[in-house]
């Protein structure tokens, strides 16, 4: 059988732990540094998920970075802050 493409499998993986954030947003760590941020990391690629949950769950999880984990895995908390924009801008 032939071997899939790495990229899928990559995509793949996002997106079973983007269901799993959705499902139990709070079930997810605090990203270490970064107050408010939460951490998933993917099952099979060295990639983590970060994102914040609004207050009660009010509106879906918002993520905001996906960033390698073991290579520079901090490298994007130097950032001064979490720019918030309009949902649906740019599609």
């Amino acid at each position: 059988m032939a071997r899939r493409l790495l990229g899928v499998d990559l995509l793949d993986d996002v997106a079973s732990v983007g269901r799993r954030i959705l499902e139990h947003p709070r079930s997810f760590p605090e990203w270490q540094g970064k107050p408010g941020v939460r951490r998933a990391l993917l099952e099979r690629f060295a990639f983590a998920i970060g994102f914040v949950v609004g207050p009660m769950n009010a509106e879906p999880p918002l993520i905001v970075v996906i960033a390698h984990a073991k290579r520079r895995p901090g490298s994007w908390l130097a950032r001064k802050r979490v720019r918030k924009t309009k949902r649906g801008a740019g599609r």
